[in-house]
């Protein structure tokens, strides 16, 4: 099984509990490594972070941004988006 990276909108979809999460107790307590952020870091510079944590871990990057987000114009690693297209966003 390939690992999968997933960035902060992901825990944050989690943790409230959203319908891709029914369960987020059982979520949280399935993460293997926590990596601590920082939050004087830039949206961009984050999304960055985690686009390079996922390629070194060899892992997928799982992600609550739209695929309109720079984040899924990299060749690796692979972006996938837990949202659904919104009126004028291309997939």
């Amino acid at each position: 099984m390939k690992p999968t990276y997933l960035d902060a909108g992901i825990l944050t979809a989690a943790a409230k509990g959203t319908e891709v999460f029914s369960a987020p107790a059982e979520f949280f307590e399935s993460v293997e490594h926590w990596v601590p952020s920082s939050p004087e870091l830039s949206a961009r510079a984050l999304d960055a972070l985690h686009v390079a944590a996922a390629e070194a871990a060899g892992a997928e990057l799982l992600t609550a941004e739209s695929s309109t987000k720079p984040m899924f114009r990299v060749g690796r690693p692979r972006v996938v988006s837990i949202r659904t297209s919104e009126p004028g966003e291309t997939s």
